[in-house]
């Protein structure tokens, strides 16, 4: 093809169409860019190989694919190597076929955080519901060989055995090892569904122990610490939550999963409310924390018969009162608290019933503005989980947050921002029959529960 325009102006058209696709969340116009010639080609892979997205493991499966993605992008970044330069997001999406690939291998990992010299953030990521398992060591050993920019990780469907945490003998920090600053993990919703994790966590206190003890973290520079599913609040903890468990002096996030007692009687505690207030306890040496994001459901370990079942019908306003107490605290645990975050997996007509009258109280505690100058916003996040024998009509987006926004509507009124969604929990579908939430139902059920209203098959 014959160049009727100088370089520059090439090299324009290609960043403009690059800004586009930033803003429009699509690459596809820009892989179509590389395809036009040499010239536009050079250009468009120093945009598209900004984030990486690969998949590793057992990619080849029962024959579909002649080569491994792992492969092509070595032999590109052989004859391109100013592009791994170009590199800040690394995404290894963990391709599994059978229960037996589902632990993470070394030759997964191979070198590929070290190969980027400006990597800034990485994903450890279990596409399509697959859950696996990564060792520690594996996990560390990879990390402290990636480059000091290296601040943010993010485990997605991917689990820390509890075997593997005090593996980590002849691990070393090297004068150049990255320092995470953001550690976050999200767990998957069709293990959540089905009542068993598939694997036994670390407590979270040898967790974190383990990552210090190895340079991996430290306490002073962690700003984000978004592992919910790690604090298992609905069984004692291996040890007394120690003090120092949650002391990150300049913690700006935390996430947690938390859940209700789990006896039929409102008002007993089986140990669970205490552990809560003891993670509270914890958080208020965070004093710099301004965002808490709260995950509020049934625990992701259940053994009873109704275990795929994602209701607690005996729910009480322990959360919301344990929030106050904390809240209320002097001096101010939080004054630089921004946002409170939900993600409530109970069902909705539950909640409603006996949070709405404790969380006026709430709102009044977080919007007294001498407290807390700077809090801002409520977001709320219901996830339903979805039903793909279609028994009935699905509830729409719209009923789902209307039934949020009467929860919370105590905060509005004071004047705070309120952000509600609705987000729907894949899962497979013997368990989306046996777990399905109804939003139409009679008011009499909400104020009298009772057995008939199960959901059983």
């Amino acid at each position: 093809m014959e160049r009727t325009l100088p370089p520059e102006i090439c090299d324009f058209v290609v960043d403009e169409v690059h800004t586009a696709s930033t803003v429009y969340n699509t690459s596809k116009t820009l892989k179509a860019c590389a395809l036009v010639c040499r010239q536009w080609r050079d250009r468009a892979q120093f945009h598209l190989f900004s984030t990486i997205d690969l998949l590793i493991g057992d990619v080849l499966g029962p024959g579909k694919r002649k080569t491994k993605p792992a492969d092509n992008l070595r032999e590109v970044l052989s004859a391109r190597p100013d592009l791994a330069s170009r590199v800040t997001s690394l995404k290894l999406n963990h391709i599994v076929f059978s229960n037996n690939d589902a632990v993470w291998k070394k030759e997964d990992l191979q070198d590929w955080p070290s190969q980027f010299p400006k990597l800034r953030e990485i994903y450890f990521l279990s596409p399509d519901g697959n859950m696996s398992h990564l060792p520690l060591k594996q996990l560390v050993s990879a990390l402290l060989h990636a480059p000091s920019t290296l601040e943010h990780l993010t485990l997605g469907g991917v689990d820390i055995p509890a075997n593997s945490v005090r593996k980590l003998s002849g691990i070393k920090r090297k004068r150049t090892s990255p320092t995470i600053r953001h550690l976050t993990a999200f767990y998957d919703f069709l293990a959540y569904n089905r009542g068993n994790p598939g694997v036994i966590r670390p407590d979270i206190g040898i967790l974190l122990d383990a990552l210090v003890h190895c340079g991996l973290i430290s306490r002073p520079t962690l700003l984000t610490l978004d592992l919910p599913h790690y604090w298992d609040i609905s069984e004692p903890w291996d040890r007394t939550l120690p003090d120092d468990s949650l002391n990150f002096a300049n913690l700006e996030t935390f996430g947690v999963m938390l859940c209700h007692s789990q006896d039929d009687d409102p008002d007993y505690d089986d140990g669970t409310h205490i552990r809560t207030r003891e993670l509270m306890d914890a958080l208020a040496s965070c004093s710099r924390l301004r965002v808490l994001h709260i995950t509020y459901g049934e625990p992701e370990f259940r053994t009873n018969d109704d275990r795929h079942l994602l209701r607690h019908k005996y729910l009480s306003d322990a959360l919301i009162r344990i929030l106050v107490d904390h809240f209320s605290q002097t001096p101010v645990p939080h004054p630089g608290l921004e946002e409170l975050k939900f993600t409530i997996t109970y069902w909705i007509k539950d909640v409603e019933r006996v949070w709405t009258p404790a969380i006026p109280e709430l709102a009044r505690v977080l919007c007294d503005r001498a407290r807390y100058p700077v809090f801002r916003r409520v977001s709320v996040t219901k996830a339903v989980t979805e039903d793909p024998y279609a028994r009935e009509e699905p509830p729409d987006e719209d009923t789902v947050c209307e039934n949020c926004k009467r929860v919370f509507a105590a905060f509005e009124a004071q004047g705070v921002e309120l952000e509600v969604e609705m987000e729907v929990m894949h899962t497979d579908p013997y368990y989306a029959v046996r777990a399905g939430e109804h939003l139409h139902y009679d008011p009499e059920d909400v104020l009298e529960p009772s057995d008939s209203d199960s959901d059983s098959d």
